[in-house]
């Protein structure tokens, strides 16, 4: 059932409610008041129907803030989406290039390999160069790395304890510094 959007003026006007008899409110509750006024039994009543609140705001009709206490249905019905917010992948991306750039920034993608070279580099300036690779079925889950070999051998090892039985699970244990593979887990032969 698709809900019908509406203001929260039409709300009222719909269900009769006179916003000055709604309870006044602080202008800025901070969050643990408003948390604890939708979360805590006996629950506000809705404004528009009664039933239990499940959202809260507070807005100011003119007389100085007032909590607006809403049941699900009504709270999701006058949600007012941002002015200007975009809703396709396409819009996303041409916001974030817009604000790019503004700020004097140039984007532009980045292949997973240039992004895993990236992060090696990194790495290696920060002193780990013993990065331990565990995948399934051919995806990586998990990036691992350590500054000495003792340690990154026993992180391989417990991996490969982990990975036991999972379908197509690989662990790999690369030297980056010397561009290295030092073990594989399962064996290759």
């Amino acid at each position: 059932m698709a809900r019908e959007r509406m203001t929260l003026a039409e709300l009222f006007r719909r269900h009769g409610v006179d916003p000055k008899t709604l309870p006044q409110a602080p202008a800025s509750p901070p969050d643990s008041e408003v948390r604890t006024r939708i979360t805590q039994a006996p629950f506000q009543p809705c404004a528009a129907c009664g039933e239990d609140s499940a959202t809260v705001r507070v807005r100011d009709f003119g007389d100085g803030p007032r909590w607006v206490d809403l049941c699900w249905e009504h709270g999701w019905a006058t949600v007012e989406p941002a002015p200007r917010m975009p809703t396709t992948l396409e819009g996303i991306l041409a916001d974030v290039g817009e604000v790019a750039a503004e700020l004097g920034l140039t984007l532009r993608p980045v292949s997973p390999e240039e992004l895993l070279e990236s992060a090696r580099r990194v790495m290696l300036q920060r002193g780990s160069r013993f990065h331990l690779i565990a995948s399934a079925d051919g995806q990586p889950r998990l990036h691992g790395w350590s500054k000495d070999e003792p340690t990154a051998r026993e992180r391989f090892t417990v991996r490969v304890g982990k990975s036991r039985g999972l379908p197509g699970a690989r662990v790999i244990l690369i030297d980056e510094a010397e561009r290295e593979l030092l073990a594989v887990w399962p064996d290759p032969e």
